[in-house]
């Protein structure tokens, strides 16, 4: 099983969480109440990687919709 996609994302994830000073955030394991999507700090590190790994321009260039394409495409 292929985990590139996973290590792009979280290292991508907390990558953002360091630029923006969320240093109280950065954790080494995963827990459903840090991954919460009414967390603040956490959405805002989420939309960084959606931007940096999914950029909506070049799925437009390539008319990908799907989940599937995306992440055919995007790994």
């Amino acid at each position: 099983m292929n985990h590139l996609g996973r290590i792009h994302f979280t290292l991508s994830h907390e990558i953002d969480h360091i630029l923006l000073g969320h240093f109280e955030t950065i954790t080494f394991y995963r827990n459903i109440e840090i991954d919460s999507p009414t967390i603040e700090k956490e959405t805002q590190a989420n939309i960084f990687v959606r931007e940096l790994l999914m950029p909506a321009i070049v799925l437009s260039d390539f008319d990908v919709h799907s989940a599937k394409e995306i992440s055919k495409l995007c790994y």
